[in-house]
């Protein structure tokens, strides 16, 4: 997904997809950074999938149902505890499944997305357990780190709020610390080392 990466004009914009695996960080530095690392990863993509071609009839062909209603859930206490969380809407299960699995990040079980204050990008993923969310944050860490590490860019990480079975994903470390009081998780930052 990164030929379209690039409009006429030779600037740079990201696909959905490519937005959600960087979880849509904060401003200009962090969001090249976020290309550095799809253009680094998915330099490999071709390679990659001759070896192991991506599996699409071994993964459903649509978010879990219960995993969205708890996205759904936790968007809508936002916004009862009058935090923004405008244009709220379900990401594209084939599109993000087919970009996750091709970068060997874990698939959660649904992924959402609205606007907050100062259009601050919020990102709601689901999982099956503590443990697969664990190992998403982990290996979504890992792969922007390596980017930055790479390119020597100061990246200090995502912040994120962490419910057990779900994260939340604003740009700013005070959104998560904020966030955490209203859905009851603990903001994490995911650091580089």
């Amino acid at each position: 997904m990164v030929g379209p990466a690039l409009l006429a004009g030779g600037r740079p914009t990201l696909s959905r997809s490519e937005q959600a695996l960087i979880v849509h960080p904060s401003r200009r530095r962090v969001a090249l950074l976020a290309l550095l690392a799809v253009v680094a990863v998915a330099a490999d993509a071709p390679a990659e999938e001759a070896r192991h071609p991506p599996s699409a009839a071994a993964r459903p062909a649509e978010w879990d149902a219960d995993a969205l209603q708890v996205a759904d859930r936790l968007a809508d206490k936002l916004r009862g505890a009058g935090k923004a969380c405008t244009d709220y809407s379900h990401w594209s299960y084939p599109l993000l499944a087919g970009d996750y699995e091709r970068k060997k990040l874990p698939i959660p079980g649904a992924v959402a997305a609205c606007t907050g204050d100062e259009s601050e990008n919020l990102t709601f993923e689901v999982f099956s357990d503590p443990a697969a969310a664990a190992k998403f944050v982990e290996v979504k860490r890992s792969l922007l780190c390596e980017a930055a590490l790479r390119s020597k860019i100061d990246y200090p990480g995502f912040p994120y709020v962490d419910g057990g079975t779900w994260i939340v994903e604003p740009d700013e470390e005070a959104t998560a610390a904020d966030f955490a009081k209203v859905l009851g998780g603990a903001a994490k930052r995911a650091a580089c080392r």
